[in-house]
């Protein structure tokens, strides 16, 4: 299943690449045309985060929890382990896709739908508030399972 996934973005690339030689440009122009831009801050941290787990950087995925999220874990490594061990969404994504925002009080709620390799989606909502600079800080999680039966 993983070399079939991996084929089709490897055929995706070429073709992006074999697209944007024949308008002329270069690949980096179509992508910027297909890719949204991302001047959401909230979503950028959410992203960064995102990308600090795939990485597996454990300092900068700890450093985008607010202060008071960030006390819920011993330290940097304690936090990467719990996010492996109890939010595997996260960490073992393909992909995923900005939902709807809303607000409750001072904190922001993005709502993200993760691609799992399973081929499956899962509902993850960030919660984010504000740091004494403004700038916005992830503050928890929670993930909805979507694969539950109905009752």
């Amino acid at each position: 299943m993983r070399f079939l996934c991996m084929t089709a973005i490897v055929a995706l690339c070429f073709a992006i690449d074999a697209h944007a030689d024949d308008m002329g440009g270069g690949a980096q122009d179509v992508a910027q045309a297909v890719l949204p831009q991302m001047d959401d801050p909230a979503q950028h941290i959410i992203e960064e985060q995102l990308r600090a787990f795939r990485e597996d950087d454990a300092s900068l995925a700890y450093a985008l929890n607010s202060d008071d999220f960030q006390h819920e874990y011993r330290d940097e490594k304690h936090f990467m382990m719990m996010m492996r061990f109890t939010h595997k969404p996260l960490v073992n994504h393909l992909s995923y896709t900005f939902k709807g925002t809303s607000h409750i009080k001072d904190r922001l709620v993005q709502t993200v739908e993760m691609l799992n390799p399973s081929g499956s989606s899962t509902t993850v909502m960030f919660y984010l508030q504000k740091n004494t600079d403004g700038a916005w800080l992830i503050d928890g999680y929670t993930i909805l399972d979507t694969e539950a039966q109905p009752i």
